[in-house]
């Protein structure tokens, strides 16, 4: 039940059609997370496969891989958090 509580939230402060729109919009984070993720991993596999029987390069590597995912999710955060309101204004506004 917990799992779903912020859809029955929705459901009771506004309205079936909020719901829908809740439940249509809530998995696009997670599509941008999963593409960005299988990206990356298409891009750092074969450089960690390289230096694999390195410890020292292969922490290098590592490390820089996570700096910059962490970089590209971070920018990818701040580009959705500023198209929020107008993606927001659309469907909520008045009528």
């Amino acid at each position: 039940m917990h799992m779903r509580s912020h859809q029955l939230a929705i459901l009771i402060l506004m309205s079936d059609g909020a719901l829908g729109l809740y439940f249509m919009a809530a998995p696009i984070p997670k599509i941008a997370i999963i593409a960005v993720s299988g990206s990356l991993t298409r891009a750092t596999f074969p450089t960690l496969t390289l230096v694999v029987d390195k410890a020292d390069q292969l922490r290098g590597v590592y490390l820089s891989a996570v700096a910059d995912s962490m970089g590209l999710m971070a920018l990818i955060s701040l580009g959705l958090a500023s198209l929020a309101l107008l993606m927001t204004v659309v469907p909520f506004r008045d009528s």
